[in-house]
C-alpha cells in the first residue's frame, strides 16, 4: 500500500524473535525513492497442518511435489505494531544488531534458483523511536 509512503504488511509467528523482511536491494531502493518504508507487523499464534493434508491438497492443486515445512492452517493475531524505517534507521539497526542480512536459501518455485539476500529484523528489539503509536 502507498499513500505518502510505501507500507508492507507482515504476519510473523509470535514464537520467533527474527522476522524476514524483503530483498535488500529492493528495500534500499524503495527507501531511497520514498524517504522510508513502513511495516505493519502482526505477531500471530499460528496453527499448523501437522497431518499434511493441506500440503497434499495444495501440491495436487498446483501440480507440484514439494516437501519442506508444514503449512499454516490459521492464526490469531496477538499484537500489531507499525514500524517506519529510513536509511539511517536501517544503518542504526544493523549497527546495533536488531537488523541483519540473511540468505533464505533456494527458491522451490524456480527450479532451485538462489534467492537474493534479505533483511531480517528482531521484532522484540526495535527501538521505540521507530514504532508508530496506534490508538
Amino acid at each position: 500500500y502507498q499513500r505518502n509512503y510505501v507500507w508492507d504488511f507482515k504476519m510473523h509467528t509470535k514464537t520467533k524473535k527474527w522476522m524476514p523482511l524483503n530483498d535488500k536491494a529492493k528495500t534500499d531502493q524503495i527507501i531511497e525513492e520514498n524517504s522510508g518504508l513502513g511495516y505493519i507487523i502482526a505477531r500471530v499464534d499460528f496453527t499448523y497442518d501437522k497431518s499434511g493434508r493441506l500440503k497434499k491438497w495444495r501440491n495436487k492443486l498446483e501440480n507440484r511435489k514439494t516437501k519442506g515445512h508444514m503449512l499454516k492452517l490459521n492464526g490469531k493475531i496477538t499484537e500489531i505494531k507499525a514500524v517506519f524505517l529510513n536509511k539511517p534507521g536501517i544503518e542504526l539497526g544493523i549497527q546495533d544488531g536488531w537488523i541483519k542480512d540473511f540468505n533464505q536459501g533456494k527458491n522451490s518455485g524456480e527450479a532451485g534458483a538462489a534467492r537474493k539476500p534479505k533483511y531480517q529484523i528482531n521484532v522484540e528489539k526495535i527501538p521505540k523511536k521507530f514504532i508508530i503509536e496506534m490508538d
